[in-house]
């Protein structure tokens, strides 16, 4: 890495993804060999034991602290993203926000040629997109289904981190197992397939940046029902253009799936509306 930026002369160093060695190295080097650096965090994900929130308080504290004293910009994605990153050491003169955002037309001009509901034998489905890890609570949409209209199956489209085989162990046990399809990492194609023909798009983090499937959904005037963290509150304005809930209330979870499976066409499309 070094070798690069001293060989080839850049404007600009841009490092992505917060806790991440490879991303400090790189703020050092460039700085070191006197570039401009600025550094996009994305989010700072919880800890899920004591030993991991150790690792990351030791690495926040250190290296981090190092980090974020050498950039001269650090782009936060919402207000709550900026101020964890000045929670952990970063001077507020640092943070410009700039939100994510998509290309409109890449979706919904396209064309997809997959036929989602035959292919996996569904009727109606509730969708989730991004990886299956713990921070994500997959399970509690597992959880929640046998409180859901039977005819409604739950879609898990992504890349699997190791997390999978206790979310299916999970559905086993609460005999959910027919409801839930694992499909994994999918083509272009198939994705927009999937949203184009989903019920809803659910998301019931423990923590988001600002999720780029919210924003793939609703550009589709898919309904979007997510738990209330990170970013996700300053995408969706509650019962407007979509549902937010409180993270972990299964009650208001439910509720929101019944509301959005029991919409009349004329309120559906009011809602897309506002979501386009």
């Amino acid at each position: 890495m070094y070798k690069t930026l001293k060989s080839i002369k850049f404007d600009i160093v841009h490092a992505h993804m917060s806790r991440k060695i490879y991303s400090s190295l790189g703020i050092l080097f460039a700085k070191f060999l006197g570039y401009k650096v600025v550094f996009t965090p994305h989010c700072f994900y919880p800890s899920k034991s004591l030993v991991a929130k150790c690792k990351k308080a030791l690495f926040d504290f250190s290296l981090g602290r190092i980090s974020f004293a050498c950039i001269d910009r650090m782009i936060n994605l919402t207000e709550n993203d900026r101020k964890d990153a000045v929670h952990l050491g970063l001077l507020l003169k640092k943070s410009v926000i700039i939100p994510n955002s998509i290309i409109v037309d890449k979706f919904v001009n396209y064309v997809s040629k997959t036929n989602v509901k035959e292919k996996y034998n569904l009727s109606k489905y509730l969708l989730y997109v991004g990886r299956i890890d713990w921070v994500k609570k997959i399970d509690f949409v597992i959880k929640s289904l046998a409180s859901i209209d039977q005819k409604i199956k739950f879609v898990a489209l992504g890349q699997d981190t190791g997390y999978k085989k206790r979310l299916v162990e999970l559905a086993n046990k609460l005999n959910v197992q027919n409801r839930v399809v694992w499909v994994g990492d999918v083509a272009f194609d198939e994705l927009i397939a999937a949203y184009k023909d989903c019920l809803a798009l659910v998301l019931p983090s423990l923590y988001e940046g600002l999720p780029t499937v919210v924003l793939e959904a609703m550009s589709f005037g898919k309904c979007v029902i997510c738990a209330k963290t990170g970013g996700t509150q300053y995408l969706i304005s509650d019962k407007v253009d979509g549902f937010l809930y409180e993270f972990g209330n299964q009650g208001d979870f439910i509720q929101a799936v019944n509301i959005v499976n029991n919409l009349d066409p004329e309120k559906y499309s009011q809602m897309r509306k506002k979501m386009i």
